[in-house]
Formats: structure tokens, C-alpha cells, sequence
């Protein structure tokens, strides 16, 4: 296994435990998922100087740095905000489904863009992990009607803006832009816009206790989970390492099912298996 993948898969765990924790939280109905997000930025940053601090690896993040890491923060911004409003029409199934396929705009993006190069075995792990991904979609029956295909579009268009901030991260990444740069940035924009969105949006700023820990919790994953993808990026291929990292729900289904949330099914248990096997044939 080489550095990329083994970063990919740290970050397949670390999203799958985030994923866990978004889920506990969010069963709290009456809870701003905007100041969660805002709270979460806020730890992520924190963490990361905490980090960059003890390590002694501040060097790099220069002001033209940070100026070109705008771009793909915007764009995890973007994302981050257009995937919490779809998810208020959207079942959780349905939305995180739709974010989870930002595997195939990645791929068709590094190709054209990035000009990798991907073997046929790739293509084929590929494949299986979307499969993976449909079979746990499950659209519940929802009283939105026409305004299910509006939030449908804007929760692809999340799931573009992700992709986009994969492609926008490794290009400047190649470029010679550090990696430390883009990960402030987007830290930063994930505080901001968290914020933004529930002063605006959900009319709702307030900060619970309950919200406080588990923004301090989701906000330690997040840091863990970018400091493995940008390992995980700047030595492989991203159409290899997004695909992998994507499959976090392999993590997220076995510790729902553990604490009874979830129950289990012969989709689910399809599903975790092929992700497994999916994993195996990107790696090799």
C-alpha cells in the first residue's frame, strides 16, 4: 500500500467517525446545524495552529499563498452551505448519496484537467465504490414536492463544489503552492460560513452546550481528516484518493448499526462489502 492510499484510507476512518458524530447531532432537530459548521471551522483553525505550533511547520504560508488557497475554500464554502440548505428538504439518505458522487466529477475532472492516468482495475474499484454509494440510497417519502427537484440541483451543485475543491486543491498543490495555505483558508471560510448561514438563513446563532461538544469533537476529525487527504493528494492521484475517502459510511454504518441506529440489511451489508473490495482495487 502506498502513502496515498494509506492516507485515503486514514481519512476514510476519520470521515466515517465524523460522519457518526454529524448524525448523533443532528437528531437534535431544533439544534443550527450553520453555527455547528461555524463552531466546527472554529476548532478546526485552533487545532491546526496547535499543530503547525508544535511541529515548527509554519513556513510556506505566505500571503500569496493564502491569496491562491481563496479559491478552493470558496469553493468547500460553497459546498458546505449548498449541501446543509438541500438537506433541508432532502432526507439524509438522499443528500449524502448525491455528495457521496462527487467521485465521478473528480474523476472526469483529473482527467481533463490534471491529466492522470488511471489503470483499468482503477476504473473498475471506481465503479464498484458509486455502486457502493447507490445501494445505500433510500429516498423516503417527503411532502416537498416540486420543490424536491430544486433542492435535488442544489445538492448536485454541492457535490460539484466539492469536487471542484479536490481538483482546484491538487492543481495548486503541483503548482507549488503549500498545502498548510489551502487548509487555513478553508478552514476559515468553513467558520465564516457556517456563521453566515445561520445568522441568514436559520435565523438561529445560538450555542448549546450540546453543540459545543460536538463541534469540539467533529472539529478534532475535520482537522484529522484534511491533514490525511492533503497526505493522501499530494502523493497520489486524486481519482484514486477521492474515491477511497469517500467511502467513510463503510466507518459510519458499523458504528450505527453497533449502537443500534441503524439496522442491518442485506443492501447495507452488499454495500460494505463492496466498498471493501472497491478499496483493494484502487489500491493496487
Amino acid at each position: 500500500m502506498n502513502n496515498g492510499v494509506f492516507f485515503a484510507v486514514l481519512c476514510l476512518i476519520f470521515s466515517g467517525l465524523n460522519d457518526f458524530v454529524f448524525k448523533k447531532y443532528s437528531a437534535g432537530i431544533s439544534r443550527s446545524r450553520g453555527m455547528f459548521v461555524s463552531m466546527i471551522g472554529l476548532f478546526w483553525f485552533i487545532f491546526l495552529m496547535i499543530f503547525y505550533q508544535i511541529t515548527g511547520s509554519t513556513e510556506g504560508i505566505t500571503a500569496k499563498a493564502l491569496t491562491l488557497a481563496i479559491l478552493p475554500a470558496l469553493f468547500i464554502f460553497l459546498s458546505n452551505i449548498l449541501l446543509i440548505e438541500s438537506m433541508t428538504v432532502l432526507d439524509a439518505s438522499t443528500g449524502s448519496t448525491i455528495y457521496r458522487l462527487n467521485t465521478i466529477l473528480v474523476v472526469i475532472l483529473s482527467i481533463m484537467l490534471l491529466n492522470e492516468k488511471i489503470r483499468l482495475i482503477n476504473i473498475a474499484g471506481i465503479i464498484i465504490s458509486i455502486i457502493a454509494v447507490l445501494f445505500l440510497f433510500e429516498r423516503k417519502k417527503t411532502a416537498a414536492g416540486n420543490r424536491f427537484i430544486l433542492y435535488l440541483i442544489i445538492g448536485i451543485a454541492a457535490s460539484l463544489f466539492r469536487s471542484l475543491y479536490a481538483v482546484s486543491s491538487k492543481y495548486l498543490i503541483s503548482g507549488g503552492t503549500e498545502k498548510k495555505a489551502i487548509i487555513i483558508m478553508s478552514a476559515l471560510f468553513w467558520f465564516a460560513g457556517g456563521a453566515v448561514y445561520s445568522f441568514f438563513r436559520e435565523k438561529n446563532t445560538r450555542i448549546t452546550l450540546i453543540s459545543f461538544k460536538y463541534s469540539l469533537i467533529s472539529g478534532l476529525f475535520i482537522f484529522l481528516i484534511v491533514i490525511s487527504l492533503f497526505h493522501a493528494i499530494e502523493s497520489a492521484n486524486i481519482s484514486i484518493v477521492i474515491p477511497i475517502s469517500n467511502m467513510g459510511f463503510l466507518i459510519t454504518y458499523i458504528l450505527a448499526i453497533a449502537a443500534g441506529i441503524e439496522k442491518l440489511t442485506l443492501r447495507k451489508v452488499s454495500a460494505l462489502m463492496m466498498s471493501v473490495l472497491a478499496i483493494v482495487m484502487l489500491s493496487m
